[in-house]
């Protein structure tokens, strides 16, 4: 601030901080940050309904904007796409995405963190990895992250590209009122954070937050 005090500052969050009490969550954050990050990916949490449950972003930027009492960019979300990669087919599987599907649910992912009234989303990650590099760390232990692009190695969009023109410059909307004022406390939130977020979710309240545009 002292270098551009014009210059709004943020930090990633993940859906982890969330989840589990790390010392450093949206309220923590919103000490010294003008907006509130958050980065999701169902493929990786056991409570949403599968890996294209893009109901579980709006219901992420929610809470984050809840428990902070800050605007929100949802700064990191995509899918994993299946290409000819035994090692990631094997230890990944059902949670890798045909590019079609893909692509769909990254175009469902933006229209929720949109109703969410987020500042905007950031997708994970430009292209995939060329094969030539697949044997480096840390590729060679997570080869899902192998191919989270939305180009493929040798530059060719994937369907998933179109969804960035259609939602760039998108005017923002206003972020709904909260749908569980009386069921989440900021102060006990870290009780039980895990309980709570399954608790919240599976009452349909990301559904709720999504239904406008799904």
């Amino acid at each position: 601030r002292r270098s551009d005090p014009g210059c709004h500052l943020t930090l990633g969050l993940h859906m982890e901080d969330l989840q589990e009490d790390r010392r450093i969550g949206p309220a923590e954050a919103a000490r010294v940050c003008d907006i509130l990050c958050m980065h999701g990916y169902p493929m990786y949490c056991s409570w949403a309904a599968g890996p294209t449950d893009a109901a579980l972003l709006g219901f992420l930027a929610a809470v984050t904007r809840q428990l902070g009492g800050r605007d929100v960019l949802f700064a990191e979300f995509g899918a994993a796409t299946r290409s000819d990669d035994r090692q990631a087919d094997r230890l990944w599987g059902d949670r890798l995405l045909d590019e079609k599907v893909a692509g769909e649910y990254i175009e469902r992912a933006f229209a929720t963190v949109h109703a969410a009234g987020t500042v905007g989303g950031l997708v994970w990650c430009f292209a995939d990895y060329a094969e030539r590099i697949w044997s480096e760390p840390p590729l060679d232990d997570a080869p899902h992250e192998r191919h989270f692009g939305v180009w493929r190695p040798d530059g060719e969009p994937k369907p998933a590209a179109s969804a960035l023109g259609r939602w760039s410059g998108r005017e923002r909307a206003a972020p709904p009122a909260s749908a569980w004022s009386g069921d989440l406390d900021p102060a006990r939130f870290y009780d039980a954070p895990l309980q709570t977020l399954e608790r919240l979710y599976g009452a349909g309240l990301g559904d709720r937050l999504a239904r406008s545009v799904l």
